[in-house]
């Protein structure tokens, strides 16, 4: 309404529907449509109910930050080896997808910190966003991550993921996960 109204010209000026919203308009906010726009206090009200809104799209719901939390101290019990911490959170039908191709199951995951062949060395969250869905949320990030393979040899991966999380009796278990090299 606003903005059909800001831009005048004779075939809208002729319109009688145009002539009665601008009317409308100007007595709504007690302003002409030419003192609107060089009103710096409308154009300040304008600005920030404008930042508000691109603000507001951006913020996280208390879900999508449980969620968040919840993959952060994930990344954090893999790097300490919290391995009951682990075995928490992780769904029994686990399917843990490595970069390489290499999927895993829950047991997998868990065995590989107890006999050595994944060691985490440290993982370095940049990027953590969810999306809720009923009854399911999709993390979607960025990280390096730097692993000990077969306690010898040290590889720091750059790698976009994917998580899946499910709720499970009111608690949140990574059902899936998926993730790509960045190189």
């Amino acid at each position: 309404m606003i903005f059909s109204n800001v831009m005048c010209c004779s075939a809208k000026k002729n319109n009688p529907r145009w002539v009665a919203s601008k009317f409308w308009f100007s007595g709504v906010v007690g302003l002409t449509t030419k003192s609107f726009l060089t009103s710096s206090l409308m154009k300040t009200i304008l600005f920030f109910l404008c930042s508000l809104a691109v603000a507001s799209s951006f913020a996280q719901t208390k879900e999508e930050q449980e969620v968040i939390s919840l993959s952060r101290k994930k990344f954090r019990w893999m790097v300490e080896a919290k391995l009951d911490s682990l075995r928490d959170v992780l769904d029994d039908r686990l399917t843990y997808t490595h970069s390489s191709g290499w999927v895993q199951t829950k047991t997998d995951v868990i065995n590989d910190f107890t006999n050595g062949k994944l060691t985490y060395q440290s993982i370095d969250v940049q990027e953590l966003k969810a999306r809720i869905y009923p009854g399911t949320a999709v993390v979607n990030g960025r990280g390096k991550f730097t692993v000990t393979v077969n306690s010898t040899m040290v590889i720091t991966y750059d790698l976009m993921f994917t998580e899946t999380y499910v709720l499970i009796d009111r608690k949140w278990k990574l059902a899936a996960r998926h993730s790509n090299k960045m190189q």
